[in-house]
């Protein structure tokens, strides 16, 4: 479920009695921010060797203007470097990162995106008794936006329902072996012809030989960019 990330490695030492808050370095992300806060829970005795039990949660808060993408699935690592090992749960709940789009680059790596909102994840861990716990967190760079990767979208990838920003017109799009098929306001069928990686294009002729084109560019995986030779622009986005 979850992926963490931060730029700089950040070692803490700490003790506590009561909840901590510890800010993240953001580095190069200016539209993420991330904490995380622990807490002493209550000491454990395990084959006669007591330890310390800790509370921890970790707060994310993504608000990016346009969606960012990584070929790794993690924004944020975390540790607790002298945990008892056998009771550690942090290794997975501590770990938030992008879904999956779907879409690879051209050298075969799958491609993450990360989500708008605010996440927290949860776990507890343990340490020797009296034993300072040593936190290392660091936000891990690589997302970036779609236009930094060089990416194979599918037609596949397009199929669905798709919205006229702003309107309540919608369109349907179907892949037809390479190229696609497009169900329109009036519900006629148009083939579209796939003339790279990330754009359509659909050719007419008029009643007096004159010839007019529309183009789709595929701007990411859930926007769509419309434009035709008469000087019509617009964005469609996935419903």
């Amino acid at each position: 479920m979850k992926k963490l990330f931060y730029t700089s490695l950040v070692l803490l030492s700490i003790t506590w009695s009561h909840a901590q808050v510890k800010e993240i370095p953001s580095g190069n992300y200016t539209n993420i921010q991330a904490s995380y806060e622990y807490q002493l829970l209550k000491k454990v005795e395990k084959k006669k060797i007591t330890f310390d039990e800790y509370y921890l949660k970790m707060t994310i808060q993504i608000n990016n203007p346009l969606p960012l993408y990584a070929t790794q699935n993690t924004l944020v690592d975390f540790k607790v470097l002298n945990t008892e090992k056998t009771f550690y749960d942090c290794s997975s709940a501590a770990d938030y990162g992008g879904k999956s789009t779907g879409l690879t680059t051209r050298d075969g790596k799958i491609l993450y995106e990360l989500s708008n909102g605010t996440f927290s994840t949860t776990c507890n861990f343990r340490v020797p008794v009296g034993v300072t716990p040593i936190i290392e967190a660091s936000m891990v760079d690589g997302f970036r936006t779609l236009d930094n990767f060089d990416v194979i979208i599918t037609n596949a990838a397009l199929v669905g329902t798709w919205n006229l920003i702003g309107t309540e017109n919608n369109i349907s799009i179907k892949a037809i072996e390479q190229d696609i098929e497009i169900t329109g306001l009036n519900y006629k069928k148009y083939i579209w012809k796939k003339i790279d990686s990330k754009k359509y294009v659909r050719e007419l002729t008029g009643v007096n030989g004159e010839l007019y084109s529309s183009t789709l560019q595929i701007i990411d995986p859930n926007t769509i960019a419309y434009s035709n030779s008469e000087g019509v622009h617009c964005l469609w986005k996935r419903k």
